[in-house]
C-alpha cells in the first residue's frame, strides 16, 4: 500500500510483517499486524493497505480481515467458500475481489461490503476468450482520487474501467498489438483441472494508477524502440483514464543489473521495486501536469 506520506510493503515469507519507509526514504520500521483469529488453515494470506485501514486476506480460505493502522489488530469480517485470487480494498467498508464462477467455469469480478455483510459479483466484466481463467488473468486496482476500479489484462491489450459498485464505464486498449490472449491450455482429467502448457506471451507485467492515470510496464517492444534499449531497460507507457488515450512513455534503468519487478505512483513520485532495492523517481513536473 502507498499513503501521501509513507510506503508499506509486504512480506512473501512472513505476511503478517509489515515495513513502513517514509516517503524520502530516509526512515523505515516494522509492524506485526495482529489477527483475531488464528485457526483458519492460511495458505497464502496478503494484504491490502489504504490508510488508516487495511485488510488481510487468504484466497484459498476465502476469509477477509479488517484493522486500522493505529494499532495493526485485524478482525475476521467474513469466512466463505468464494476462491479469491486477487483483491484490492476500495474503503474503510469495501474490498474488490477476483474470484470463481463455478457455474460458467470462468473468473469474476465481485465486492463485498463489511457493512452489509453481502457479496455482489458482475459476470459481464472479465471477457472470456480461450479458457475463462488464465485468459482473463490481469491486475486490479483502485484509484482514490477517481474512485473508479482498474482491470488490466495481463496477457492481451486491453483494460476497463468500473465505478465503486462494479458498472463498467469503458473498456480500453494499450498501445501493444496482442489482442488475443496467446496461451495454451491443457487439461489434468484425473485431477479435474487446467494448467498452462507452455509459458504464455505477457503483455502488461505490472501497473499502477493515480489521478485518472494508468501508467503500465509493457513487455512488448515497440515497433519504433531500439532493440538494445527494450532489452535493457523497463518501459512505462501512460495513458489518460477520461478518454482511453496513450499519452507518452518513458524507461525505468536497471539498479545492480535488475529490472523493475513492480511500481506505485503517488503525486509526481513513483515509488519502484527494482531487485533488492526501493527507488524513487520524480516525475516531470511539466509533462505530467498536462
Amino acid at each position: 500500500g502507498i499513503s501521501e506520506s509513507e510506503v508499506f510493503l509486504g512480506n512473501t515469507t512472513t505476511p503478517l510483517k509489515i515495513t513502513i519507509i517514509d516517503s524520502s526514504l530516509k526512515k523505515i520500521k516494522t509492524q506485526q499486524i495482529t489477527l483475531d483469529r488464528l485457526d483458519l488453515p492460511f495458505q497464502s494470506v496478503q494484504v491490502s493497505i489504504i490508510s488508516p485501514n487495511f485488510f488481510v486476506y487468504d484466497g484459498t480460505v476465502a476469509c477477509f480481515y479488517k484493522g486500522s493502522t493505529k494499532d495493526w489488530k485485524a478482525i475476521l469480517k467474513y469466512k466463505g467458500d468464494t476462491f479469491i485470487s486477487v483483491a484490492e480494498s476500495l474503503d474503510s467498508t469495501t474490498i474488490a475481489f477476483r474470484g470463481f464462477d463455478n457455474q460458467n467455469s470462468k473468473s469474476i469480478l465481485g465486492s463485498y461490503s463489511i457493512s452489509d455483510k453481502k457479496i455482489n459479483y458482475n459476470g459481464n466484466l472479465l471477457q472470456k476468450q480461450k479458457d475463462g481463467i488464465f485468459d482473463s488473468d490481469g491486475l486490479l486496482h483502485f484509484d482514490v482520487l477517481s474512485q473508479r476500479l482498474i482491470y488490466v489484462y495481463r496477457y492481451r491489450n486491453q483494460y476497463f474501467l468500473t465505478d465503486k459498485k462494479l458498472q463498467l464505464e469503458s473498456r480500453g486498449n494499450t498501445i501493444d498489438t496482442i489482442s488475443t490472449a496467446q496461451i495454451k491450455v491443457e487439461a489434468i482429467t484425473s485431477h479435474n483441472q487446467q494448467k498452462k502448457s507452455v509459458p504464455p506471451v505477457v503483455v502488461n507485467k505490472s501497473s499502477a494508477v493515480y489521478n485518472n492515470l494508468l501508467f503500465v510496464n509493457s513487455m512488448i517492444m515497440g515497433r519504433f524502440e531500439p532493440e538494445d534499449m527494450w532489452e535493457d531497460n523497463s518501459i512505462i507507457d501512460v495513458y489518460d483514464l477520461n478518454n482511453n488515450s496513450y499519452l507518452y512513455s518513458f524507461y525505468i534503468y536497471p539498479v545492480s543489473g535488475h529490472k523493475l519487478r513492480s511500481f506505485r505512483v503517488s503525486g509526481n513520485i513513483l515509488y519502484a521495486l527494482i531487485g533488492n532495492s526501493l527507488v524513487t523517481y520524480k516525475l516531470n513536473d511539466k509533462q505530467y501536469k498536462k
